[in-house]
């Protein structure tokens, strides 16, 4: 929205609520549904589990962190 490319007629914190929810979705998928998800899971023994505590789930930690900062940053 703030680039330009394709300039929608919304107001700016619309965008701003929308990167906050995406924040909010990766940072709970980072934590998890406490059985088969996220760092605080149950079931650890399978091939995905180990994935997913080596990779995915610090990934969507970053992606969290990264929609923070760019919605702190989004003025």
């Amino acid at each position: 929205m703030r680039s330009g490319f394709a300039p929608l007629p919304v107001p700016a914190w619309i965008g701003r609520i929308g990167v906050w929810g995406i924040a909010l979705a990766f940072a709970a998928r980072a934590i998890g549904e406490r059985r088969y998800l996220g760092f605080f899971k149950r079931v650890r023994g399978t091939q995905f589990a180990q994935r997913d505590t080596r990779f995915y789930s610090p990934l969507c930690v970053l992606i969290a962190a990264l929609a923070c900062a760019l919605a702190l940053g989004a003025r």
